[in-house]
C-alpha cells in the first residue's frame, strides 16, 4: 500500500490543475467483450463505447467493431482493428458514419515494481462527411498494483495528422477487479486537442473488459 499515498498525492495535484480551466466534460463508457480466438497466439474482442456530454444527458458518439492482436513473443503484441462509428451533428440534427480501420504493435516491459505498456497505432478515417484522413496515436501507459486488488496507472497519449501535432493528452486510471475473469477500470483523461479539431476537454472513462493475461 505504499504507493497509494503518492497516487493520491499525483491525483489531486494533476486533476485540479487541469479541471481549472473551462474545457467541455465528457464521459466515455467502453465495454470489451471476447470474441473469436485463433488458437494461443491470436485473439480478438469486441469493442463497444458510448461517449456523453452535456453534463451526462446526451450521447454524442458510439463506435463498435472488432481488434485482432497476434503474439508474436511473450511481449509484444500485433494489433489490427476496424470500428464503425456514429456521430451526431449537433448543427443539422443527424448522426453520421464514419469508418475507422487500424493497425499497429504494443509491448509490456517490466518497470519497477509495475509495468509498462507502450502502443503505436496508425489510423485510416473514411466515410462520412469528412474527406479520408490518417492519424498516428502513440501511448504510453506505467500501472503498478497499489494492494487490494487495485492497479493504478499514469500514461500519455499524443496523436499527429496530416497537419501535424493533433492531441497530447494525460491518462490517469485506477483497475479493480470485479470477478475473476472481469475487470473495471476507471479514469479521467486530460485532452487538449488542436482549436480546428475542437479544442480542449476533460474525460472521465469506465472501462469494463477480461482480465488479460499480458496486461
Amino acid at each position: 500500500m505504499r504507493a497509494l499515498p503518492l497516487l493520491l498525492l499525483l491525483l489531486t495535484a494533476v486533476v485540479p490543475a487541469a479541471t481549472a480551466s473551462s474545457d467541455p466534460l465528457e464521459s466515455w463508457h467502453t465495454f470489451e467483450l471476447p470474441f473469436l480466438n485463433f488458437g494461443s497466439r491470436v485473439t480478438s474482442i469486441v469493442h463497444t463505447q458510448f461517449r456523453d456530454r452535456s453534463q451526462f444527458s446526451q450521447i454524442h458518439l458510439s463506435r463498435f467493431g472488432p481488434i485482432f492482436r497476434v503474439r508474436v513473443s511473450p511481449r509484444v503484441n500485433l494489433i489490427a482493428g476496424y470500428w464503425l462509428t456514429e456521430q451526431r451533428q449537433v448543427e443539422v440534427n443527424r448522426w453520421d458514419n464514419t469508418h475507422r480501420s487500424f493497425a499497429g504493435a504494443e509491448t509490456f516491459i517490466p518497470l519497477g515494481r509495475g509495468q509498462f505498456q507502450g502502443r503505436g497505432l496508425f489510423e485510416h478515417f473514411f466515410g462520412g462527411p469528412r474527406p479520408p484522413d490518417y492519424r498516428t496515436r502513440w501511448q504510453g501507459i506505467y500501472r503498478r498494483a497499489v494492494g487490494r486488488g487495485l492497479v493504478a496507472g499514469l500514461g500519455t497519449e499524443a496523436f499527429t495528422d496530416h497537419a501535424g501535432f493533433l492531441a497530447h493528452r494525460l491518462i490517469t486510471s485506477v483497475l479493480f477487479p470485479v470477478h475473476p475473469r472481469w475487470v473495471v477500470e476507471a479514469g479521467y483523461m486530460f485532452d487538449p486537442r488542436r482549436v480546428d479539431a475542437g479544442g480542449g476537454r476533460h474525460i472521465l472513462t469506465t472501462t469494463i473488459r477480461p482480465r488479460w493475461r499480458d496486461r
